[in-house]
């Protein structure tokens, strides 16, 4: 046999395995992988037969794990799925969506902004100043940053040292609190009493 022959043999094998057998890089796949197996081969034969028929085309890959193609169907189909809804948020909409996420960081978009009404409609004085009494010192600061200081939550977290979920949870929890307190207190029938 010559030189040539045995590479037209490799590469006839190769091709035989890409057909029968899928390679999946587990670094790539899965950012953080720490196993040994660096490979994983999607196919329908065994360990044994791949060895067997394959053997100097697979030893490049081991050790790997060996997967079936039931397995290797639900990872395509959930890529799939992932580039589906990628593709979708990016071409159709400006905020993204994700449930509980979306509502969270863009209220702007979900809800009317009670707290600008708060301070701009006719709300009695001191009832906008009792309901405010009732936060705590760092809440009341996150409220007067975020509404007259016109800081994002990212901002108010920056100069704090806190993390912006952290901010944002207590200025939410604020607002809820000035809400029931003038849903409470004010007559039936006036903006934000019901």
């Amino acid at each position: 046999m010559t030189n040539n022959t045995i590479n037209i043999d490799i590469d006839a094998l190769t091709e035989d395995f890409k057909a029968h057998c899928k390679i999946i890089k587990l670094g790539y796949e899965y950012p953080g992988y720490t196993g040994t197996e660096k490979y994983a081969i999607v196919t329908d034969l065994s360990y044994a037969q791949i060895m067997e028929r394959y053997a100097p085309v697979a030893e490049h890959y081991c050790p790997f794990l060996l997967l079936s193609k039931a397995a290797g169907e639900v990872i395509a189909d959930f890529k799939r799925n992932e580039d589906k809804f990628s593709k979708r948020m990016q071409k159709d909409d400006c905020y993204g969506f994700e449930d509980g996420m979306t509502e969270r960081y863009n209220i702007e978009c979900c809800v009317p902004d009670f707290t600008e009404a708060l301070f701009r409609e006719c709300f009695p004085q001191r009832l906008v100043e009792k309901a405010f009494a009732l936060l705590t010192p760092i809440q009341q600061s996150r409220v007067k940053q975020h509404i007259f200081g016109k800081k994002s939550f990212a901002k108010i977290a920056a100069s704090e040292g806190k993390a912006k979920n952290t901010v944002q949870e207590s200025y939410d929890a604020a607002i809820k609190k000035m809400k029931k307190f003038l849903k409470n207190t004010l007559p039936k029938g006036t903006p934000y009493s019901e």
